[in-house]
């Protein structure tokens, strides 16, 4: 086994529970990914990579709430509280 991952080539499940170790700390430097019969299937990140995941997807979420709220005031259906009715309820089919 070497002391530094190289390439950044998928691992095996097995040869990355063999090499947890050196895999965390190379994560800090590029994800590592890890492969179940030859398929991708994870990959190992440093956190500092995981809390800007974690910032974007709350960002985005945030986002979408945002558009969510302008296009129902939009309709005129809720007031700036999101909360009063201040027009026609529209009926919908789903099927």
């Amino acid at each position: 086994m070497t002391n530094a991952r190289k390439t950044d080539q998928p691992l095996s499940v097995s040869e990355a529970k063999n090499r947890m170790s050196e895999l965390v700390k190379a994560a800090q430097r590029a994800p590592q990914r890890i492969q179940v019969s030859g398929e991708p299937a994870g990959a190992i990140i440093g956190e500092k990579d995981l809390q800007l995941l974690l910032e974007l997807k709350r960002q985005r979420r945030a986002k979408l709430m945002r558009d969510f709220m302008k296009a129902a005031e939009d309709e005129g259906i809720y007031s700036e509280d999101f909360g009063e009715l201040r027009g026609p309820i529209k009926e919908v089919d789903v099927k």
